[in-house]
């Protein structure tokens, strides 16, 4: 998550307290890396209007505002802009596995019926997938 933080410093500059969410407003069983990039990013405000949101992470998919996310135990935490598919880490642990909703997009055979409701757990460590997403 270290080299994930210097990337938007480098691009736009030094970072602000404001540019986090306040760490008592983050839960304490949201998984560490997911609580860190909300500290970090979670309100940095984008340089560019792209109609999208008015945050950075806010550009083509989002990362779900903290007050919308938690639910039955489930932290939705990005969803991608026309609602094809959204992410979800259980509560707590540290770097908790991933699951997804949008195999569809890319499998014929996926079961959007199937257990779950259809989210699957991906192969990628939530740091990992984190790390892409902001790169996007």
């Amino acid at each position: 998550m270290n080299g994930l933080k210097r990337f938007p410093v480098d691009w736009l500059g030094e970072w602000r307290p404001e540019y986090g969410v306040p760490r008592d407003e983050i839960p304490e069983h949201v998984p560490q890396p997911l609580a860190e990039l909300y500290a970090f990013a979670g309100r940095w405000p984008s340089p560019v209007d792209l109609g999208d949101g008015p945050y950075l992470l806010d550009c083509q998919d989002h990362l779900v505002e903290l007050t919308l996310a938690d639910q039955d135990g489930k932290i939705y935490f990005l969803d991608e802009n026309q609602g094809n598919w959204d992410c979800y880490v259980t509560t707590g642990g540290d770097d908790t596995r991933v699951y997804f909703n949008g195999g569809y997009l890319f499998d014929d055979d996926y079961d959007l019926n199937g257990p779950d409701e259809g989210y699957v757990p991906l192969d990628v460590s939530l740091s990992h997938l984190l790390t892409t997403y902001a790169l996007q």
